[in-house]
């Protein structure tokens, strides 16, 4: 897939943490009403085994700053990925979602060529049950959802 016009693709940098995480922040409050991503959970993120932020994420910059992010990680090498994405709500409808789709599928490709013969490959998203565009998305690639999580909260 192309990049869209007026928009770049690149690894995070190390000090963009707070920059992904307000994607995120932006995109939480719209679906849950709720700040639900740090700067600190990002970091995390990367310094997780098998992670390598400069292979294993990538920003979507425009107007010089990430208006979307995507990671991959490899929970069980070779054949069990974890994949995280989100678009900022001002960026949406642009084609970046299923730009950043194609790059984490084919981060994962290149690592199935190394997996066990038989051996089944999974990609997990997650998706909010209110985000339709999401799931639409997922769907037309062939996905398909296979458990329900539930969040509770009390004050």
């Amino acid at each position: 897939m192309a990049v869209p016009q007026g928009y770049s693709v690149r690894a995070p940098r190390a000090d963009e943490a707070a920059a992904v995480a307000t994607i995120f922040e932006a995109y939480d409050v719209l679906q849950f009403d709720a700040r639900d991503t740090s700067a600190a959970e990002i970091e995390e993120d990367w310094a997780r085994p098998r992670f390598e932020r400069e292979r294993d994420s990538w920003v979507v910059i425009a107007e010089d700053r990430p208006v979307a992010y995507a990671s991959i990680w490899e929970e069980h090498p070779q054949v069990d990925f974890y994949c995280d994405a989100v678009v900022h709500p001002d960026h949406w409808g642009r084609g970046l979602g299923g730009l950043l789709l194609e790059l984490m599928e084919g981060r994962a490709y290149d690592d199935v060529a190394m997996a066990p013969v038989g051996e089944p490959v999974v990609l997990h998203n997650v998706v909010p049950r209110s985000d339709q565009q999401r799931a639409a998305l997922l769907s037309s690639r062939g996905y398909e959802g296979v458990r329900t999580f539930l969040r509770m909260v009390a004050d």
